[in-house]
């Protein structure tokens, strides 16, 4: 990486950019991969899943970009906390990338070496920010199962959403898929819901997987979004029960039950006068 200036803000530009081509290099990596195993339906469905997750990666960079470069940003100061958050986002979906290749070490570490580049990289960028110190709410849209709403399912990525129901126990989104679903699938996919536009606030709202302890990790609720918030929201499943994957979270007044690693993931989550139950 050669920049020559001692704007600090150019320096994380260049490595931003640098890590971003990265990512890239590898997305086409595992696409000539996928090719190699078609025949293998639970390592497609991890490299399909990695494939998303990068792209998730480059998002983040491309935010990360945009705020660095702004004309607007006089001080790197003024959002440093908003670039760790998404630097820091980039590495968790790299990790959570390998995490699908648990019944398939070879490939794992095949990945591991395509992958080693975009981690140093955002890395270094990481350590550069180190240095440089629902009671009157109208809804836009109702989804509800028996037709009555405009939509029967949720569907769509969006940011800036809230979303609110009549209370966990009468709203409930569920599903049941886990890791042991018929020929197996990735703990990513097992999500009942998943959160990953920006900005996404959920209010009164249940999220749950019935899959049972039998199928192993089942996800019922997965987060992306930065600056998710929960509240008064409950989430039920055995093991891995609440994903939180990636960038800031802040749940309050919410149940979380579950049994083996029910909470877990790799993002600075608040979690504030809530009920955490061990089922046994």
């Amino acid at each position: 990486m050669s920049v020559n200036s001692t704007d600090p803000k150019e320096f994380i530009a260049k490595a931003i950019l640098d890590a971003e081509e990265a990512v890239k290099k590898f997305i086409n990596y595992s696409d000539s991969l996928i090719v190699q195993v078609k025949n293998n339906s639970l390592t497609k469905m991890a490299l399909d899943d990695c494939k998303d997750m990068m792209n998730y990666a480059i998002d983040s960079l491309q935010a990360s970009y945009s705020n660095v470069t702004s004309n607007e940003l006089r001080n790197i100061n003024d959002r440093i906390n908003d670039l760790r958050t998404w630097l820091s986002a980039v590495i968790s979906y790299q990790q959570s990338c390998l995490d699908g290749f648990e019944h398939d070490d070879d490939m794992k570490g095949t990945l591991q070496k395509g992958i080693v580049d975009a981690s140093e990289l955002t890395s270094k960028d990481r350590h550069l920010l180190a240095k440089i110190d629902n009671k009157n709410l109208k809804p836009n849209v109702v989804v509800a199962k028996d037709g009555s709403g405009q939509f029967k399912t949720i569907g769509k990525q969006y940011t800036n959403i809230l979303m609110y129901g009549d209370g966990p126990r009468k709203t409930i989104v569920t599903g049941s898929k886990g890791v042991k679903n018929g020929g197996g699938i990735t703990t990513w996919q097992t999500a009942t819901f998943s959160a990953i536009g920006n900005g996404f606030i959920a209010k009164s709202m249940g999220f749950r997987n019935t899959a049972g302890p039998k199928k192993h990790q089942a996800v019922a609720l997965r987060v992306q979004s930065d600056k998710s918030v929960f509240f008064n929201c409950r989430m039920d499943a055995y093991q891995d029960t609440l994903y939180n994957q990636a960038n800031r979270q802040f749940f309050r007044n919410c149940i979380i039950s579950g049994t083996i690693d029910f909470i877990f993931g790799d993002s600075p989550t608040f979690i504030q006068n809530s009920l955490l139950i061990d089922c046994p």
